[in-house]
Order: structure tokens, then C-alpha cells, then sequence
């Protein structure tokens, strides 16, 4: 399973979160999003944090990244296509 945690210390209505990106139970990496953001910018900065650890190197993790990083662009995808058909 694909999540995105909200791992904050502080969980509020808005503002700035920290998030975990996780594979199953294991974290690939954490970023920060603001709440009042739409649902494609946190998976946008999901992936942005993904191809960052990517780039540090070790190749399991990196191969594990990649995955997480094409589940992303993939569900984006569907997203942004579920936005064209409600406009």
C-alpha cells in the first residue's frame, strides 16, 4: 500500500504539515505540505521528495522510490482526469 501520513506534531485545519511517504509500513521519505493546497500539489511534492532521495543513491531504496514515484504520476494522472470531467 501507497500513503502519504500526515506526521505532523501539531495537526491543524491548515498550514504547513509534515508528511511521511510510506510503502507498506516503510517510510521512503518525508516532505512538507500546506493543507489548503489542492490533492495534486501534495502528490506533486510527494514526488518532488521521492526523486530527491532518489538522486542520494542507494539502489534498493532507489528502486523502491521509483515505484512510489510512478504510482504517483499515475494516480496524478487520474486526478487531473477526473478534474477535466467534472469541468
Amino acid at each position: 500500500m501507497l500513503g502519504i501520513v500526515n506526521i505532523d506534531e501539531n495537526p491543524r485545519q491548515s498550514g504547513r504539515h509534515e508528511y511521511s511517504l510510506r510503502l507498506n509500513n516503510l517510510e521512503i521519505c518525508k516532505f512538507h505540505h500546506k493543507r489548503e493546497e489542492c490533492m495534486s500539489r501534495i502528490l506533486d511534492r510527494a514526488a518532488d521528495a521521492v526523486r530527491a532521495v532518489e538522486r542520494r543513491g542507494d539502489p534498493v531504496q532507489m528502486a523502491k522510490e521509483r515505484f512510489v514515484a510512478e504510482e504517483l504520476m499515475r494516480v496524478t494522472k487520474m486526478i487531473g482526469r477526473i478534474n477535466d470531467l467534472r469541468t
